[in-house]
């Protein structure tokens, strides 16, 4: 019996992802237009083979679940068929120049194996898809890599590789990094509702005071007059009050020996209240 082989094969999700194969069950891989590709296709890609399905050209890209090959090479059937977008006019129909084949739905990982995951894995620091400029679309995968991937996938650790951050204990109200800085911020508030200057956090130096900014021009002039203007009000002598001209009276003549009564009254004030 042959020995399995493994590989990783790449689909952009827009086009085809993995939810697509679960869905469809099996489905053809055609549409490869590289010549390196197309030999691995054409001559050495097995039924039985485990297939790594590889979302590209994504955010982010990733090994998303695993398939593995239900058919062998065979000629790409819309390399020849006209108004199909993989039709290539130069193909043959007798002399075949693409291949493709068709693989099976196995699984879908829970979570997907990011690219910046399988740099980081150890036991991938070799694997095709992490080396720069690798855009070959089917790739060759040793059956360690094929291994350490699902394990990634199913959401396995790999021995070596470094795991999330420990998780902060749960608190309520402020995180605990929160709440140890709480009594270092608050002082200065109590302080100051004391009325008594607050000491500088540990390891601050104690902020400089500002220099008050320097008065305008316009400023500066309305000050300078202002002592002038009291000086010379010191010194100037006082104004003397002018006193109220008498009232003038109108005189009277007595009246005739005829006449009889007393005389009349000078008139008063002609203002009304006066007295």
């Amino acid at each position: 019996m042959a020995q399995r082989s493994y590989w990783l094969m790449k689909c952009e999700p827009e086009a085809y992802d993995i939810d697509d194969l679960a869905r469809d069950g099996v489905t053809s891989w055609e549409g490869v237009r590289n010549f390196q590709a197309r030999n691995l296709l054409r001559d050495e890609v097995a039924v039985g083979d485990g297939v790594l399905f590889y979302a590209s050209n994504a955010e982010p890209s990733g090994a998303s679940g695993v398939a593995e090959v239900a058919r062998a090479g065979y000629p790409d059937p819309f390399a020849v068929k006209k108004g199909h977008k993989y039709f290539d006019p130069k193909s043959d129909p007798g002399q075949p120049t693409w291949f493709a084949v068709d693989i099976r739905f196995v699984e879908r990982f829970p979570q997907l194996v990011a690219l910046a995951t399988l740099k980081a894995a150890p036991g991938l620091e070799r694997m095709e898809v992490t080396r720069k400029g690798s855009r070959l679309s089917v790739q060759r995968v040793t059956a360690e890599e094929f291994e350490i991937v699902c394990q990634l996938g199913r959401g396995g650790g790999v021995a070596g590789a470094a795991g999330p951050a420990p998780a902060m204990p749960a608190k309520a109200g402020a995180p605990a990094a929160e709440a140890a800085e709480m009594p270092r911020a608050a002082a200065p508030r109590r302080a100051a509702a004391k009325g008594v200057a607050a000491p500088p956090a540990k390891g601050k130096r104690p902020a400089a005071a500002k220099p008050a900014a320097p008065p305008s021009r316009a400023a500066g002039r309305r000050a300078a007059a202002k002592p002038l203007a009291a000086k010379a009000a010191s010194t100037r002598p006082a104004k003397a009050a002018t006193p109220a001209a008498p009232a003038k009276l109108r005189a009277t003549k007595p009246r005739g020996q005829a006449g009889g009564g007393p005389a009349r009254r000078p008139r008063g004030p002609a203002r009304r209240g006066a007295s």
